[in-house]
């Protein structure tokens, strides 16, 4: 973030184009990215013109660091409050996504929706199958579920 401004590879926007720069590589490992709104817009500006007409990175350190602590911490406590991904759903989520896109698809009130599921794939094992259909049918009745603007 600090050295990008020297190529100058814009005409104009050069400055503005640090943050989503600066965020690539944290996203990438999964880490928590920069908040813009964190970070006062003119103390960005000062730190970066400051790194660019004096080579002192003291102020953008700052920023940096004061701007990142509040979303990491609202980062961290996300993610401990979601758990971790369930593997079954995640190895199974294409197929999932298919049954509540013809769910949604055919209309069918809550009653209707759990007989219209087609059955499991038949490439899954056999005890896989049972807990397939209990999270699909469980999918199906939340998808229907009044008020349910997700899907």
């Amino acid at each position: 973030m600090a050295q990008r401004p020297y190529p100058q590879p814009f005409d104009n926007v050069n400055k503005r184009v640090l943050r989503p720069a600066a965020n690539t590589p944290l996203i990438k490992t999964n880490l928590t990215p920069l908040s813009r709104t964190e970070a006062p817009i003119a103390a960005c500006t000062d730190a970066v013109l400051r790194v660019c007409e004096f080579n002192r990175v003291d102020l953008l350190k700052a920023i940096f660091i004061q701007a990142h602590e509040r979303p990491v911490a609202r980062c961290a406590a996300v993610r401990q409050s979601l758990g971790l991904p369930d593997p079954f759903r995640l190895k199974h989520r294409k197929t999932l996504r298919d049954i509540a896109r013809e769910i949604v698809l055919e209309r069918p009130d809550r009653k209707a929706a759990c007989p219209v599921l087609p059955p499991a794939p038949t490439h899954m094992a056999t005890r896989e199958r049972d807990q397939f259909r209990e999270i699909a049918e469980n999918e199906a009745l939340n998808l229907l579920r009044e008020g349910n603007f997700a899907r």
